[in-house]
């Protein structure tokens, strides 16, 4: 095992923490936005990846929060967890990333 040290704390879901959304992903296409807030639960994180697969986001810090694999029809993997963020209150005012995440799920699983 090789755990990811880093300068923020990435184990506790109740602090969220910025992430960097990179230009020209599916990610960045989805929520329109170069930087989210984003939670975090794990102690160990992806490192490197292979061809094929693209780093899509990393938090301030340089972790990898999400990666992508463009030649499929929808595979997004994160480090936080959309899921605890996609049901704030606000949302039917105000856009929420997080949701949108799997308003395009759900759109890419019924074409």
């Amino acid at each position: 095992k090789q755990y990811f040290k880093n300068q923020i704390e990435h184990f506790d879901l109740t602090k969220d923490h910025d992430v960097k959304i990179e230009n020209n992903t599916i990610l960045h296409k989805i929520i329109g936005k170069s930087e989210i807030s984003a939670n975090s639960h794990h102690q160990e994180a992806v490192v490197t990846v292979n061809d094929g697969i693209t780093i899509s986001a990393r938090s301030l810090d340089g972790c990898i929060e999400a990666v992508e694999i463009p030649s499929k029809k929808f595979v997004l993997g994160f480090q936080w967890h959309p899921e605890m963020q996609s049901y704030k209150k606000d949302q039917i005012t105000t856009f929420n990333p997080h949701h949108a995440i799997f308003k395009e799920f759900v759109s890419a699983a019924n074409n």
